[in-house]
């Protein structure tokens, strides 16, 4: 529990071993970044009232507001941040993206499926490619996460590569959001007509764009590894080569 607290509030310097950690590092990222946001976003005059306005009605706010400096705790921003790291959590926000850009389908395809059943010894035909397509979280499951799950006692996988795997996507999944959330700021503010705060955030939206795609390098050198893993193990690659071979 103590663990999960410090992963939400301190994300950036930890890595997760299992997918519900990824989750809480999701969350925790996605309030900074949303947190960060809502500061420019004050700037523009409409905004910057409305927020006020939320800041007077917040619990604590006879007390804060005798603070000097009270302005700069951006109670409301903090409010957002805080409904911004819920939906990243309850939504998975990073899948939602992920649905609507192709990502997971691509990588899945490309990087695993195919590449795998090449290792294997299957030799797919043009039809059973596109089922790939149609069938794919099933054979996900059936031929990848059998053997290389962070929520298996005993995966084929090494646990090392599996966790190394999965800190790389939690980085690549964080700085998706976090362009996406970006991004969605650039629209509000363009929106309120304020060009400089929405190219800051366009500036921004840019720089996690490239880091998502420095970091898919490494995604595709993991998966590399796991797959020859589980085509290198006798029963694994028997019973992968049955799946594909039945599509």
């Amino acid at each position: 529990m103590v663990e999960q607290f410090l992963n939400l509030i301190v994300p950036f310097f930890s890595t997760p071993k299992t997918y519900s950690e990824m989750l809480a590092k999701l969350a925790g990222a996605a309030f900074y970044v949303t947190y960060g946001i809502t500061f420019f976003l004050r700037e523009i005059p409409a905004l910057g009232a409305l927020f006020r306005k939320i800041d007077q009605v917040t619990p604590g706010s006879a007390i804060i507001s005798r603070v000097p400096q009270a302005q700069a705790f951006n109670r409301a921003g903090a409010l957002i941040a805080i409904s911004a790291a819920l939906l990243s959590q309850v939504l998975h926000l990073h899948d939602r993206v992920s649905d609507i850009l192709g990502i997971r389908r691509r990588f899945d395809r490309n990087r695993i499926l195919i590449p795998l059943a090449r290792l294997v010894g299957a030799n797919l035909s043009p039809d059973q490619k596109a089922k790939i397509a149609i069938e794919r979280h099933r054979l996900m499951r059936s031929v990848f996460y059998r053997y290389a799950s962070s929520r298996i006692d005993d995966p084929v996988v090494d646990k090392h590569d599996i966790e190394h795997a999965l800190g790389a996507w939690s980085w690549f999944w964080t700085f998706v959001e976090g362009g996406t959330l970006t991004a969605i700021g650039t629209i509000i503010a363009l929106l309120y007509s304020s060009h400089s705060t929405a190219i800051y955030l366009a500036s921004a939206t840019l720089t996690f764009i490239a880091m998502a795609v420095l970091i898919s390098q490494r995604l595709a050198h993991y998966a590399q590894n796991e797959i020859e893993t589980i085509a290198a193990t006798q029963g694994a690659r028997e019973a992968v080569r049955a799946v594909f071979d039945a599509l």
